[in-house]
């Protein structure tokens, strides 16, 4: 009989100790299935591709399964984001002096080749599916290091509305090509240096000069339609929208205008010039090279938070979801941010004497970082078998 009451009483507290734990509120813990998409969650090292010859330049990619990458010998390779194996290498001679634009399965990427007779300027389309060359033309250009190829699609509405890409050289050089045959439509040559990256918005071309100037150019016929004045030169990326521009400049000024009348809507101010503005859910992260990175509220330019970098950024923040990886000139980490408060929530570190070189990107579920020693892969997978080639 005393058996049984122990027995019972041993039951009792722990169905009521059940009903205790069942009643607690949730835990904050992550699943296997959270952990997988968080970029907070411990990233795995996938794969490495190794090489000295890195361009100045960031990869590309098809946004499925390549990763594009010139580099300083005049080579163009597709490397397979899930393996690191390269698919296809494809050699052009000279230096590679342009980004390498990926747009319907094709590539477009321009090389310079200087000998006893003078510089050419090579402007060519490339399969993406293997790299040989489906057409390239010779191009009249003045002498330059830096040259940016844009898609005239970007920002415009489905369908595609023409069948040009624009070259736009650091010298103030602007040429409108047909890409299907590579012929000149237009040319345009402005007086000032190129000081800003252009952007291409709705068949319009944005241009930040040394002028202090942001001009607008009609895709169509390189018309200038419009001008904005900073204090200073503009630099870095900036923003464009249907209503809205957002752009930064060598002093740390920051400008929001307002594109139908060109109305300043407000103005805020860095510790130095500006590198990146991106926007975040409506919000925009700003970087400078005071060392901080800062995200102003859309509506006033309003501070949100700031947070203090280890060194200068370099290259264009990656954002996935609610983070933000960033990198630093020299740096030997990547860091990554949450973004609704800046608070570091995870880094990526790398290898003895290796060091961020260019922008990231995100594919197949890979975190892509070009290095001083090549291409480094993570996987933001909960497990072992994500870095595994299915």
């Amino acid at each position: 009989m005393r058996r049984q009451k122990l027995y019972f009483t041993i039951q009792t507290l722990l169905v009521s100790l059940i009903c205790l734990i069942q009643s607690l509120p949730a835990q904050n813990v992550s699943s296997a299935s959270d952990a997988a998409d968080g970029w907070d969650a411990p990233l795995r090292r996938c794969w490495e591709f190794e090489t000295a010859e890195m361009s100045d330049f960031p990869p590309q990619s098809d946004e499925l399964l390549t990763i594009f990458q010139t580099l300083g010998d005049g080579t163009l390779l597709a490397i397979d984001a899930g393996s690191g194996k390269t698919v296809w290498r494809s050699q052009f001679g000279g230096e590679i002096v342009s980004n390498a634009l990926f747009e319907d399965q094709k590539l477009y990427l321009i090389n310079k080749i200087t000998d006893e007779t003078g510089t050419l300027f090579v402007f060519r389309s490339i399969s993406a599916a293997t790299g040989l060359t489906l057409w390239q033309k010779n191009l009249s250009l003045k002498d330059s290091n830096r040259i940016f190829i844009l898609a005239t699609n970007a920002g415009a509405p489905a369908p595609a509305v023409n069948n040009s890409i624009v070259l736009v050289s650091r010298n103030g050089q602007i040429l409108s090509m047909d890409k299907t045959s590579g012929a000149e439509i237009w040319r345009k040559e402005l007086l000032a240096e190129i000081t800003a990256a252009p952007l291409l918005f709705e068949n319009k071309l944005f241009i930040g000069t040394a002028e202090n100037k942001i001009a607008a150019f009609s895709t169509n016929g390189g018309e200038n339609i419009s001008a904005l004045n900073l204090r200073n030169s503009p630099t870095g990326n900036f923003f464009v929208s249907a209503s809205l521009l957002v752009a930064g400049d060598r002093a740390g000024g920051i400008y929001a205008f307002r594109l139908a009348d060109r109305k300043l809507l407000w103005k805020a101010r860095a510790g130095a010039q500006i590198v990146d503005i991106t926007e975040i859910s409506g919000d925009f992260l700003i970087s400078s090279n005071d060392g901080f990175v800062y995200l102003l509220a859309a509506k006033n330019g309003d501070r949100l938070w700031k947070k203090r970098l280890p060194g200068r950024l370099i290259g264009k923040p990656l954002v996935h979801d609610n983070f933000a990886l960033l990198q630093t000139v020299d740096g030997a980490a990547a860091l990554i941010l949450d973004l609704s408060n800046g608070k570091p929530v995870n880094q990526i570190l790398f290898n003895d004497n290796v060091f961020s070189a260019n922008s990231a990107l995100f594919v197949r579920n890979r975190i892509i970082i070009p290095t001083s020693k090549g291409i480094t892969a993570f996987s933001s997978a909960a497990t072992a078998a994500d870095c595994a080639e299915k």
